[in-house]
């Protein structure tokens, strides 16, 4: 019971919950006398560190039709520690609340580790209503790369749209002309969408290198 209780404390995020779970440890440990020492040291040592644990902070670029023209949307991906959770925030629709459910089934049916952590994601600019499902792709990749499962340094300058499937697959989006017109407004050479708008993408591509994928693990 001892061991459970300390592992708990270890793990944990708050310092109300923090400081109940040092307190029944401290408690827990006087019926204990051959871990007392050793709780003791580790409490100390705890005492002096941060409650929270720093993971790194990722940022993916994608775009969404906005009246006949694309806005750029920066979508940010940020994970503490604590109880499992995972939320996104930045003026989302129904459809992009929604694809919680697809980008978990999607990373974990291509074989990545959706992380145990209590992840915020945000799309900004916040105060522009995002609709569709074309941010599916760049929320997964961002998810991916704050869990260190992909490098930051390689998604610089790149951008990224699609659907995603619960298998992992990468479906069709709509207004992927005026998505590729923003990309290049904004400076973004290097684009990955669904493979099936490989043909409307041709159309507008000129300087732009454009990347078809099927699936997210392809990517």
């Amino acid at each position: 019971c001892l061991l459970a209780v300390f592992s708990a404390f270890m793990n944990c995020t708050y310092g109300t919950n923090r400081l109940a779970y040092m307190l029944l440890i401290i408690r827990l440990s006087f019926v204990s006398p051959n871990y007392q020492n050793f709780i003791i040291l580790t409490l100390l040592n705890q005492s002096r560190t941060p409650y929270i644990d720093a993971m790194p902070t990722s940022k993916v670029y994608s775009a969404i039709p906005y009246g006949f023209d694309g806005h750029l949307v920066a979508v940010e991906c940020d994970m503490n520690r604590g109880l499992p959770s995972f939320s996104i925030v930045g003026l989302p629709n129904r459809a992009i609340d929604e694809s919680r459910q697809r980008i978990r089934s999607a990373i974990t049916n291509s074989l990545f580790s959706f992380p145990p952590h209590k992840i915020t994601v945000n799309l900004a600019p916040a105060e522009l209503h995002k609709t569709g499902t074309q941010l599916d792709l760049p929320i997964a990749i961002s998810i991916l790369s704050s869990s260190s499962q992909l490098l930051q340094s390689d998604l610089d300058n790149k951008a990224f749209i699609g659907e995603l499937a619960l298998s992992g697959e990468i479906r069709p989006v709509k207004g992927i002309i005026n998505a590729l017109e923003t990309f290049r407004r904004n400076g973004i050479k290097q684009i990955y969408i669904p493979a099936a708008n490989s043909p409307q993408a041709q159309l507008v591509a000129h300087d732009l290198n454009i990347y078809p994928v099927k699936t997210l693990r392809e990517l």
